[in-house]
């Protein structure tokens, strides 16, 4: 019967701890006891420290959904925030909720994130650009519409 080893194990060494602290002056104790006592003594400095330290730290709602966005979603929630600030952190904490509890667990694509502020009415508007090659170079279409060398 393994638990009962285990419980007389823990009362035989409880018994010895008792032992030794009721002695009423410092009595050399043999190098088995001092060793397993040592042992005792690290095992609750251990936990103890264990007990002690702070929990880490929760990661913020937004980092929760960043780090499901790829394909320019960065962009594109950097784009709303800037925008829309108090509207897209009610819609980053509740995507950050649904991450968390497991209900949703797809990450998110760039276009994704934009037709879900679209479909919630927020118009978030995107810097896009045309580039064009020209002699190796990448240029942009307006840049060489103005030009007139097309």
């Amino acid at each position: 019967m393994p638990g009962v080893k285990k419980k007389n194990r823990v009362l035989r060494t409880s018994y010895k701890l008792h032992r030794i602290s009721c002695a009423k002056g410092r009595q050399e104790l043999s190098s088995d006891e001092d060793d397993e006592l040592k042992k005792l003594m690290s095992k609750k400095l251990r936990e103890l420290a264990a007990k002690s330290q702070p929990p880490p730290p929760r990661p913020s709602p937004r980092d929760v959904v960043v780090a499901k966005l790829f394909d320019r979603g960065d962009e594109v929630l950097a784009a709303a925030e800037a925008q829309f600030p108090s509207e897209t952190r009610v819609i980053i904490g509740r995507l950050a909720e649904l991450y968390t509890s497991g209900k949703l667990t797809a990450r998110i694509s760039g276009g994704e994130l934009l037709y879900l502020f679209r479909r919630l009415g927020l118009d978030v508007r995107i810097e896009t650009s045309i580039k064009v090659e020209e002699h190796g170079k990448f240029v942009d279409l307006s840049e060489k519409l103005k030009s007139g060398k097309y």
